[in-house]
């Protein structure tokens, strides 16, 4: 009983610790063109509400803006406007759907230019704040993507590219940063968009993380001593206390992947 009890301990400290070591400056921009729809846009604004459920917002450590686009792009809100957690994730229920076209390389310029600025929110460079953008659009843009999303790139921002339906694998590939394995996104339809929920968090959580890799080293390293030594894994209470971390550790991983 005290083992599986440490066991569901560890676990949850692990999903309450999710992206809470990150503190981002992170922008979403939603592509509300006609194509995506009412009904579609509401698995939207629910995907944008978990996927910030991850963070850990306030003035001091993320904050989350939004930026919509279609015939033209427009702030739901910056950087600065919303101070916590549930202001964000309510917001984000919340979020306005336009119709129209859709003019992807406009509003990626327009949010390197609008939202990564101290006036709308956003920490001088010298604090060190990572700038992230999350794109989502439906399909084929309207406009070239390319030098906006260079343009984006040289101002420090990295962009994740989420595609859906039919999106360009190619222009996605434009907008994102590199590695682009790591960076885009894609999936058949609005149904799909939370199976990459949990992908995308755990890279957004591990880019500055020192947690998870150095224990996924830890653990493999602790797996191989035992293979070599030809030892029993509950020879000794430290190694029963370092298995149990790996279980957790491999599981949360596991888990991340699949939510």
């Amino acid at each position: 009983g005290t083992v599986f009890f440490w066991l569901y301990a560890l676990f949850l400290s692990l999903r309450t610790w999710r992206c809470k070591n990150v503190h981002y400056d992170l922008a979403f921009i939603l592509d509300t063109s006609s194509s995506v729809g009412k009904d579609n846009f509401e698995k939207i604004r629910k995907w944008v509400a978990d996927l910030v459920d991850s963070f850990d917002v306030s003035p001091d450590k993320t904050r989350v803006a939004v930026v919509l686009y279609s015939d033209r792009p427009t702030i739901e809100f910056n950087l600065s406007r919303h101070k916590t957690l549930e202001d964000v994730k309510r917001a984000a229920r919340n979020i306005r759907f336009l119709g129209g076209n859709t003019m992807t390389g406009d509003a990626i310029s327009y949010t390197t230019r609008n939202i990564f600025t101290e006036r709308n929110g956003a920490r001088p460079q010298a604090k060190g704040v990572q700038k992230v953008a999350i794109l989502l659009t439906d399909g084929r843009s309207q406009d070239y993507v390319l030098e906006p999303s260079q343009e984006a790139a040289k101002a420090g921002i990295r962009m994740f590219a989420v595609g859906i339906g039919e999106a360009l694998k190619e222009e996605l590939e434009e907008i994102a940063a590199a590695p682009k394995n790591a960076h885009v996104f894609h999936v058949t339809d609005f149904n799909a968009i939370d199976k990459i929920r949990g992908r995308l968090r755990r890279r957004l959580c591990e880019s500055k993380s020192v947690c998870l890799p150095k224990c996924s080293c830890t653990c493999n390293s602790y797996f191989q001593k035992q293979t070599n030594e030809q030892q029993s894994v509950f020879s000794k209470y430290a190694d029963l206390q370092m298995l149990m971390f790996c279980i957790v550790l491999y599981l949360y991983v596991f888990i991340n992947d699949h939510i």
